[in-house]
């Protein structure tokens, strides 16, 4: 949460951060080279494509935060490179995945509808994802936040008059894009039962807590207002857990039992 937030930024911090915008820049590169070789027939191009939406993603994570924030928010970790274990070995599965089909019939991983499905998706959710960072602003943060800072305002703007929680929406186009774009089917439907389950999860915990922040106030706006997740109710209790309490809880016994996800988000 913001009790983890560095107040400034050493020199360590910042060759560090260097470090992470050159490989994520090596990444590009050689992501547009793979991609150019689409006019050559090699049956690897797809790779290219999802190498630049990768690269793109992690980068604009903490461009978009660098936008949105105070230079005080910004943390290593806002790249979102050292996420959870379960990110990177879903990541990993997928290419191996992809290497296994691509050697049993390499002409079915390079399908030009499936990619351009794939590469609509990575952008649609990459969108949602961004203009939600840059509505919520200072209000957004990558992990739960368990305290209520007193510059917390619940965000009703924009695209969170669409949905609850769009930045979660577009985090899943995106990844299920992703693996259209490798032409992925097992993939593809693991990523997306995987994230519909980490996010029904996610969003529970994190409602309980607005509804002790914001009490009333969150309980109207998330009668109104769809998850963005669909098939995830949120916190369904929201209802009597605010009964006779207008202004919310914000005592630290009313919100210690939630149990938090690693995975910063």
């Amino acid at each position: 949460g913001d009790a983890s937030r560095p107040r400034s930024h050493s020199s360590a911090h910042l060759r560090q951060s260097a470090r992470r915008a050159s490989f994520l820049g090596c990444v590009f590169g050689t992501g547009v080279g793979l991609a150019a070789t689409v006019s050559t027939g090699c049956p690897s191009w797809p790779v290219g494509i999802y190498a630049c939406y990768l690269r793109g993603f992690h980068w604009s994570e903490y461009f978009i935060t660098a936008l949105a924030n105070p230079p005080a928010a910004l943390q290593l970790g806002t790249y979102l490179m050292d996420n959870s274990l379960a990110y990177w070995v879903a990541a990993l599965v997928s290419w191996l995945e992809f290497c296994v089909e691509h050697a049993i019939a390499p002409d079915l991983k390079a399908c030009p509808c499936t990619v351009a499905l794939g590469a609509a998706l990575c952008s649609a959710g990459e969108a949602i994802r961004k203009l939600a960072m840059l509505t919520a602003g200072a209000n957004f943060n990558h992990t739960i936040e368990w305290r209520k800072r007193p510059e917390h305002e619940l965000v009703r703007r924009g695209v969170y008059s669409l949905a609850r929680h769009p930045a979660y929406l577009g985090w899943l186009l995106w990844a299920c894009g992703t693996q259209l774009l490798l032409c992925n089917p097992v993939s593809l439907v693991a990523y997306a039962a995987a994230s519909w389950a980490f996010f029904n999860r996610r969003i529970r915990d994190e409602e309980r807590l607005l509804v002790a922040f914001f009490g009333r106030e969150y309980v109207r706006y998330r009668r109104r207002v769809w998850s963005g997740v669909p098939f995830v109710r949120g916190y369904a209790d929201a209802d009597s857990a605010c009964d006779g309490d207008a202004d919310g809880m914000t005592d630290d016994e009313s919100v210690r039992p939630v149990r938090f996800e690693l995975a910063n988000i």
